[in-house]
């Protein structure tokens, strides 16, 4: 798609097949662990819910590529956070792969940060977002009958990229609610907004960055001694979240007294 258009729907047939055979082979989500509320079952949803994470996951991170180093950042720091997480709960295959993502991630991140001299294009991008979805379930393959450990991984799997998560969620929902078709190109997404607001691509990905590595080291405590830091954890995420939300309120505000000064 970096040399030709291809149709949406194409997309989604490769996206839907890939999922499908990822999903055939090393199997599906089938429980959850949420902090304070316990284990909740997937029973047969577990199948849907993990097609529909891994499209999701390998198009939203494709639809964050859209400022220099934003995209390379968020791999980077989700892939420290795999390399950590793999070696503390023993997963060697997660470790490895997470590992091998950040750091050819941070070569290309240098020659991507602004101004870019290169881009990662749909092909990297959709990639990435794939390997983030489905690295998890690499973990359960090797983790056999553990079940108490593949509890949190599909927590940790949306947390290590949640800014991505929560910005795409939300921008469709915006964007379905608004009558918009959410299939077309658009500037709508938080981190585009800030650009059209006048803040550096370096800033924001700075930003996104610092953001995803406080969550990643969170998890790591987290996992280590789940007392105190279960409390911290939900704290940054809706510390996190918050602010975008108020990044996003405060800039429609500006527009909102900008047209009035204007009448």
């Amino acid at each position: 798609d970096d040399l030709y258009s291809i149709s949406f729907g194409w997309r989604f047939l490769v996206h839907a097949l890939s999922a499908s055979i990822i999903i055939s082979t090393l199997g599906h989500f089938q429980a959850i662990y949420i902090p304070f509320f316990g284990k909740f079952n997937f029973g047969a949803a577990g199948t849907v819910l993990t097609f529909l994470w891994i499209v999701w996951m390998t198009n939203a991170y494709n639809f964050m590529d859209g400022i220099d180093g934003i995209a390379g950042m968020q791999a980077v720091t989700a892939g420290i956070g795999w390399l950590a997480i793999g070696s503390l709960l023993g997963i060697s295959s997660t470790s490895f792969y997470g590992g091998v993502i950040a750091f050819s991630s941070l070569g290309f991140l240098i020659h991507n940060w602004q101004p870019a001299k290169i881009f990662m294009g749909d092909v990297g991008s959709a990639f990435l977002g794939f390997s983030f979805a489905v690295l998890p379930l690499l973990s359960i393959q090797e983790w056999g009958e553990n079940i108490i450990n593949q509890l949190y991984l599909p927590l940790i799997t949306v947390l290590l990229v949640w800014l991505f998560v929560f910005d795409t969620i939300f921008t469709f929902m915006r964007r379905i609610f608004r009558g918009k078709k959410v299939w077309e190109a658009h500037r709508g997404h938080i981190y585009q907004r800030l650009v059209i607001e006048g803040f550096s691509h370096r800033a924001i990905t700075i930003l996104y960055g610092l953001f995803s590595a406080l969550i990643a080291l969170t998890i790591g405590l987290w996992l280590i001694n789940k007392g105190v830091w279960e409390i911290v954890l939900i704290f940054m995420i809706s510390f996190q979240t918050l602010s975008l939300l108020f990044c996003l309120q405060f800039i429609q505000k500006g527009k909102h007294k900008l047209n009035q000064n204007d009448m």
